[in-house]
């Protein structure tokens, strides 16, 4: 099925797609504090702007400010959520059911804006083991059944004829599409591949385990500078500190660049990170 919908002539997506149309690239936290224009990580999609269907049919732009509450309400679930869990990473399975309904309903992104924003934030954004399609928009991404409804409340139905132009190649500005084509091409893999994927795999492994000791060595830095110049800094405070030192450093995700919301979401959280006593 097809995301994209039909608002006043021009292709739009809705705003609780996205996080399915990026393969979680923009999910939803990060998504609401973009559309917000509150991010300034050069790997985030600058000046989107969301529309909103009013209750007499007519749309209206969304204010950045509006987004703040949504930015609050998912950080809250995440925080509800990481209370109740026994084994670490264990709710972040219901977090993405949840958070897509946190996003508000009637709301959507132009098609063209959307397409834009990525394309100029992903060409400073490198992924670890990058695969074909990783920087691409899936207009054609799975979605569990149950959330289907979810993600297209108060829009128009989607565009079930767009089936050729599933996956919009969001690449580099001044690159002509055929020139794209023939880069984003895969090389035949050698035979054994099975066991290079399996390594791949277990690297990937072995760096959420890596990247999550290191950021939290750093939190544990900047909570002893930050002590002794006579201040505490919040967890959201110290996930912003370590994001930038850890950009610096080329300290990555199993995937991709880390930012302070994946930092302080899976590393720093409740128990899973406590301040240095020393």
């Amino acid at each position: 099925m097809s995301v994209v919908v039909s608002i006043e002539g021009r292709d739009a997506i809705p705003v609780r797609a996205i996080p399915f149309v990026t393969g979680w690239k923009l999910s939803p936290d990060v998504l609401a504090t973009c559309l917000a224009q509150s991010s300034d990580w050069p790997s985030h999609p600058q000046n989107m702007v969301g529309h909103h269907i009013m209750q007499d049919g007519r749309i209206a732009e969304m204010l950045p400010k509006e987004w703040d509450g949504i930015v609050s309400e998912l950080q809250s679930l995440s925080d509800a959520l990481h209370a109740e869990e026994v084994v670490e990473q264990a709710s972040y399975r219901e977090w993405r059911k949840q958070s897509i309904s946190v996003l508000p309903s009637h709301c959507f992104v132009w098609l063209d804006t959307l397409e834009s924003a990525c394309r100029l934030a992903w060409s400073r954004l490198t992924i670890m083991n990058e695969r074909p399609g990783d920087k691409d928009l899936n207009l054609t991404p799975y979605i569990p059944p149950k959330l289907v409804g979810v993600v297209f409340e108060g829009l128009p139905a989607p565009d079930v004829t767009l089936q050729s132009t599933q996956v919009v190649r969001v690449r580099p500005a001044g690159i002509e599409p055929e020139q794209a084509q023939h880069q984003a091409e895969p090389v035949a893999e050698p035979h054994g591949t099975t066991g290079r994927q399996s390594q791949i795999d277990d690297q990937r492994e072995e760096n959420v385990s890596s990247w999550k000791a290191q950021v939290r060595s750093l939190a544990d830095e900047e909570h002893r500078k930050a002590k002794a110049a006579g201040y505490e800094l919040t967890k959201q405070q110290i996930a912003d500190r370590v994001a930038a030192v850890a950009e610096k450093m080329g300290i990555r995700g199993a995937y991709a660049k880390l930012t302070p919301g994946n930092i302080l979401r899976e590393a720093l959280q409740g128990d899973r990170w406590k301040r240095p006593i020393d």
